[in-house]
């Protein structure tokens, strides 16, 4: 999430509008979250959660 420019360009004018500190990571400190994504999924399937092969993705959700 951190290495995600559209939410570091919106969280860096929130903070500016509201005259807040705002703190990223350097991206070089920010890393894929893919091991944690598979780490919650793993532990989601292990208490016996399971998905529908129809379930989908929305990669365009938009942030209100």
């Amino acid at each position: 999430m951190s290495a995600n420019s559209e939410l570091r360009r919106r969280l860096e004018a929130e903070a500016k509008i509201h005259h807040l500190s705002l703190f990223i990571p350097r991206l070089d400190f920010c890393t894929d979250n893919g091991a944690m994504v598979a780490a919650a999924g793993y532990e989601r399937l292990r208490h016996g959660f399971e998905s529908s092969l129809e379930l989908t993705a929305e990669p365009n959700l938009q942030l209100r």
